[in-house]
């Protein structure tokens, strides 16, 4: 009789974490796993066979979209929302929380971060802002910000540091591309100019005056 391999003790060779899932074992119903890569390394193989720079874009342009934000909004509609914000939003609601911000912020605070700006500006430094105040009170966005800053806000992350030029549309992490923006202003800013909206040709008007 055919002895049966543990797959539970593969290792993917980059990492050491445990290796991607193929399927379950009939005999058994054991999780059949890859030999030598975990999800995330098999993913970014897949992705560099077929010449995409990661595998999300790899399944987004699968799917016949050109890029995620009309990806995602698609099955949003498909579903019933107005968009895929609308349901993110839907979604936190549903689990008790006042709208998807509000969830992201909840996470944070049980990870023992003090909001979901402070847990961002922890994984990525180069994200803390560098003034103490939000640049967007002068209109540069289009709308003027709002958010009346104290100390208290400062120190839970409120502040964050923004590229006036998204890395995506070429913008470098040079000083004159960079200008710290309040959480608020910059998720609007996202959502205004995110790739496949109609307007995200104006971040070129971005550009601090």
């Amino acid at each position: 009789m055919r002895k049966l391999i543990d797959h539970s003790k593969r290792r993917c060779k980059i990492c050491g974490d445990i290796t991607h899932p193929t399927g379950k074992r009939k005999s058994d119903g054991v999780t059949l796993r890859m030999k030598d890569l975990c999800t995330k390394h098999h993913q970014e193989n897949v992705a560099k066979r077929n010449g995409k720079k990661n595998y999300r874009t790899l399944i987004v342009n699968n799917a016949g979209f050109e890029t995620t934000y009309e990806y995602v909004n698609h099955y949003a509609k498909q579903a019933g929302f107005e968009d895929h914000h609308d349901r993110l939003n839907h979604n936190a609601q549903s689990a008790g929380f006042e709208d998807h911000h509000d969830r992201l912020n909840h996470n944070a605070q049980s990870a023992g971060f003090i909001s979901h700006s402070d847990r961002l500006n922890s994984k990525h430094p180069s994200r803390k802002y560098r003034k103490d105040y939000c640049e967007n009170i002068d209109g540069r966005l289009g709308f003027k910000c709002t958010t009346k800053i104290t100390e208290d806000m400062i120190k839970a992350g409120v502040l964050e540091v923004d590229h006036i030029i998204p890395r995506t549309k070429g913008g470098k992490d040079d000083d004159e591309n960079l200008q710290t923006l309040c959480c608020n202003c910059h998720k609007m800013k996202g959502w205004l100019f995110e790739d496949g909206n109609p307007s995200s040709d104006k971040y070129m008007v971005l550009e601090s005056t």
